[in-house]
């Protein structure tokens, strides 16, 4: 079989072929090629010349196809077809082209029913999603059940190959991949990378993914199709959906009048397949902004698609590592991926396509990049493409490399990067000299030379510079604190207590409390290595109750300022006052990071990602609506669960096609079972309310069989029979409980579920209840100045009352907050037990608001001994936003900033 590409010309191989188009045709042509054979094609291209066609040039290890274009300094024709000025604005965004509800849905469902019978429906939800099995084992079962089952209940597959092909050729359901090697060519490598082989790129077309899934009515009552503004009750604005942003809105606003935006979320990140580390590969993940992040951000909706595995290229040597070739190679492997990729979008993002949307109406959709998500490492792969990247190292601003410590300072006050910015740089970079003196001195330095970005091309509505985001899992809990000042406060513990002062540390963690979401150290954290974002994260808020007597005061104010930062961050919403006080908390960091500087340099680019986060909140929402985090979740399924459905020969293909299978049985899941992804509540916008029940029933009690001797059971009867009034009491038994569930709701109606337990070791939960409903109601205010208060559960019990079921109470031991002179730096509430009898009350059950966190109070000089506690805030997002935020961080005097 022979190639050609309509110029006469042809070729044995397919790389000898995409060789020649490289360098002979024009960039879109050479593109086109990876969409099929192209064996025997008749048509012809035009042409022309373009300064993109280069990879990372070094010294001739990869000589640029258009040089002469290049030392001409040619590139005022770049985004001649992305004009600079603005479309003329509009008032109306996302407006139907055709009014008329199509029956898409039915025809799908239709479809489904036409190909598949209910026995094969439930027979590829069992092999595919429930139990994944092979070919082979799929055909034994459908030959066990042929023989035993009745006819109406045996699937009609033959074999395991019949399900899988029939399946595959369902292309009206999810997702559609198309794959194909393209070869990328290298000549002239220096003989010490003579051992790197050619870089195979697996492909897919993008264009037939996104139609496919803004098909799926699934997505109905969870997609927006213009940008949306967000208010609370009070009728501030809040900043909440990706949508609600104002970078949707600055994409909108160049768009035709009546257009609808499509906001592009990528994601990628390599990962490893399996434990040993043996096998990675890097998925690049497709999402969409317009859907509710509630349903994004769900692993079980599978809203994300599975692009393509881009591919990796290692070092095959240590000293490999930090070469300048290898990260030209790495960047010109990547770039060229996905200009592949991206040329199948290439005019739907110029000129908009006509899809039918979620709600069965067609729309004029105008992809545009709304977020890239990823690491530091991935960012600069994808953006910082920029001959000054060494200078200005960060992908979104122009902050320089020795000012990246001063976290006080946002992007906007150094300047932002954008596609025209970056290209206008280089030309000013390549004015009166040649390409190869620029590559020559670009080399010497150590830098990396100019590449063309694979975005660069599709416009300023994709770029990728205003699309970057900062990663709060990267940032703040791996990055800042991980890597950085837990290593710091670990030094300076030694420098003023010795080891036994980290000796001593180690002893307080392991005395602290378990607690839902925190990991448990019992044999202490300074020695601990390979740490998750998890484990940073339990440190991290359960450090100052641990150190404050041993470190210095500053150091324990610059924390608490750090725990205060990620805190606001965290936050799901935001409205114009949390972001001021997001703002002012950096300006104090950054002012009181002195006591770390002095330890070690703080001159990174993840503390200047710190400084990012208010403008990226402003322009694409809370911070859960951007990160790593749910991205890195997705390969659990994407990666390793694929990678174990293969014979690890030609992974990517086999892991495609897993993937993509698993896809289309969720599809028709959803299809035929009518869920379109949200309950009335959520249709209709009402918020739940919280649900508070007793569970693990113990035994039964008599109020007169307590021992009144103890202070706890002192007038027991006289205290519960304030809450009733014209009501009696059936006989006197009370039903005793050791848990308390609560089931509350975020503002997206997810179910949060927490339990407080009464257990057997003197380590019951503490609570947090509210005083409204309390009777008597407390005379004194409670914690911060609130209605808030702190409690040791001692039973949960039920009371039967004639003709209105059981009523749901709760004994508990009051613990009274010191005054403000006797409390710490550490931001977190210092209690001690009332133990006289009116320190021991009975509230209802619906009283209680939440769990309360509480680490022993070390500096009692009794290690903890003497019963009083500290109340953690930061451990639960309510409670350090009900009264932990409202505290005041001490300052520095001047001879303590001196």
């Amino acid at each position: 079989m022979r190639y050609t590409f309509g110029c006469q010309k042809q070729f044995k191989k397919q790389a000898d072929l995409a060789r020649h188009v490289q360098f002979k045709h024009s960039q879109a042509v050479r593109q086109a090629l990876a969409a099929t054979s192209v064996a025997e094609q008749d048509t012809t291209t035009e042409t022309t010349e373009t300064l993109e066609e280069g990879y990372e040039d070094i010294e001739n290890e990869i000589p640029s196809p258009d040089l002469q274009a290049i030392e001409d300094n040619n590139m005022d024709n770049e985004f001649d077809e992305f004009p600079d000025e603005i479309p003329e604005l509009h008032s109306q965004y996302g407006v139907p082209v055709d009014n008329s509800v199509s029956n898409h849905e039915l025809s799908v469902a239709t479809y489904i029913r036409q190909q598949f019978t209910g026995a094969d429906l439930d027979f590829m939800q069992h092999v595919i999603l429930d139990n994944p099995m092979d070919q082979t084992a799929i055909t034994r079962i459908l030959s066990f059940n042929r023989s035993r089952l009745q006819p109406e209940h045996v699937p009609t597959f033959k074999t395991g190959k019949d399900l899988h092909q029939r399946l595959d050729s369902s292309n009206h359901l999810s997702v559609v991949i198309n794959r194909f090697n393209y070869t990328l060519p290298m000549f002239n490598i220096p003989k010490i990378f003579k051992d790197y082989k050619k870089a195979n790129v697996l492909l897919s077309k993008i264009l037939s993914n996104l139609a496919t899934k803004l098909q799926d009515s699934s997505l109905q009552s969870n997609f927006a199709y213009c940008f949306t503004k967000q208010f609370n009750s009070a009728g501030e604005r809040l900043y909440d959906e990706a949508y609600s942003g104002d970078y949707c809105e600055e994409l909108q606003n160049q768009l035709p009048n009546g257009a609808t935006p499509l906001l592009v979320i990528f994601s990628s990140d390599a990962a490893l397949a399996t434990k040993i580390g043996k096998q990675s590969f890097h998925p690049l993940i497709l999402d969409f902004g317009n859907i509710k992040k509630s349903l994004r951000k769900k692993l079980n909706s599978r809203s994300s698609i599975l692009v393509t595995y881009l591919p990796i290229v290692s070092p095959m040597k240590k000293s490999d590592v930090n070469s300048p070739f290898l990260t030209a190679y790495r960047r010109a492997v990547t770039h060229s991926a996905l200009e592949l990729i991206m040329f199948d979008i290439k005019d739907w993002i110029k000129d908009g396509a006509d899809l039918i949307s979620p709600d069965g109406r067609l729309r004029k959709f105008f992809p545009c990049l709304f977020n890239f998500n990823g690491d530091y490492p991935e960012q600069t792969l994808f953006s910082t493409v920029s001959p000054l990247c060494k200078s200005f190292p960060m992908p979104c601003c122009l902050v320089p490399a020795d000012c990246l410590s001063e976290c006080g300072k946002s992007c906007l006050f150094w300047g932002v990067k954008t596609t025209e910015t970056m290209t206008r740089s280089f030309q000013r970079c390549m004015a009166k000299r040649s390409f190869s003196e620029v590559v020559q001195s670009f080399a010497v330095n150590g830098q990396v030379p100019f590449v063309r970005n694979a975005f660069y091309d599709l416009g300023p509505r994709f770029c990728i510079h205003s699309a970057v985001t900062p990663d709060p899992m990267h940032a703040i809990y791996i990055g800042i604190f991980g890597y950085h000042l837990w290593g710091v406060t670990k030094e300076i513990i030694r420098e003023v207590n010795g080891d036994a002062g980290v000796d001593t540390v180690d002893s307080r963690f392991a005395l602290v409390p378990n607690y839902p979401g925190f990991n448990h150290y019992s044999k202490g954290v300074s020695s601990l290595s390979q740490l998750t974002k998890k484990d940073f994260k339990s440190i991290m808020m359960q450090l100052l109750p641990c150190v404050v007597d041993l470190v210095l005061r500053e150091v324990t104010i610059c924390l608490r300022t750090f725990l205060d930062i990620a805190m606001l961050v965290s936050n799901t919403s935001h409205t114009c006052a949390s972001l001021d006080s997001l703002e002012g908390k950096l300006v104090e960091f950054d002012g009181q990071l002195d006591v770390f500087r002095r330890e070690k340099d703080m001159n990174f680019p993840k503390m200047h990602t710190l400084s990012c986060f208010q403008r990226a909140i402003t322009r694409f929402g809370g911070s859960d609506s951007f990160g790593t985090e749910h991205m890195e979740a997705t390969q659990q399924f994407n990666v390793v669960k694929a990678y174990a459905r293969t014979n690890h020969k030609n992974s990517e293909e086999q892991m495609i096609r897993h993937v993509t299978r698993m896809d289309k049985v969720f599809a028709i899941r959803r299809l035929l079972a009518g869920d379109f992804g949200a309950n009335p509540d959520e249709a209709s916008g009402r918020q739940k309310e919280k649900v508070v029940s007793l569970v693990s029933a113990v035994s039964g009690f008599y109020m007169w069989n307590l021992d009144s001797h103890l202070p706890a059971y002192r007038g027991f009867e006289q205290k519960l029979k304030r809450y009733f009034t014209s009501r009696i009491l059936s006989d006197g038994l009370l039903l005793q409980y050791q848990t308390l569930k609560l089931v509350d709701y975020d503002e997206d109606n997810r179910e949060v579920v927490d339990f407080i337990r009464i257990t057997a070791k003197s380590q019951n939960s503490f609570c947090i209840y509210r005083s409204l409903l309390v009777k008597p109601p407390p005379m004194e205010l409670g914690l911060a100045g609130t209605t808030l208060f702190v409690g040791k559960p001692l039973r949960f019990f039920a009371v039967p009352v004639k003709g209105n079921g059981n009523m749901l109470f709760a004994l508990v031991q009051r613990y009274k907050e010191l005054p403000t002179a006797s409390q710490n730096e550490t931001g977190c509430f210092i209690l001690k037990p009332v133990t006289t009898a009116g320190g021991f009350i009975i509230i209802p059950a619906a009283a209680i608001e939440a769990r309360g966190h509480m680490v022993p109070y070390f500096q009692d000089g009794q290690e903890g001994g003497s019963g009083q506690v500290y109340l953690n805030p930061y451990a639960e997002k309510y409670i350090w936003a009900s009264i932990g935020s409202s505290q005041d961080a001490p300052h520095l005097s001047d001879s303590e900033e001196e």
